[in-house]
């Protein structure tokens, strides 16, 4: 899990992610709803 700034609605609570941290560890972390991918295979 990582925080977020803000409250998000647009996923439930507990939804299965894909989270992409980069590096340098300041940039801000992606996270793709596991639901989109199944959706949009990459």
């Amino acid at each position: 899990m990582f925080e977020t700034p803000f409250q998000d609605k647009r996923l439930k609570n507990k939804a299965e992610v894909l989270a992409l941290r980069f590096i340098p560890r300041h940039e801000q972390p992606v996270a793709i709803a596991v639901k989109f991918l199944d959706d949009h295979p990459i």
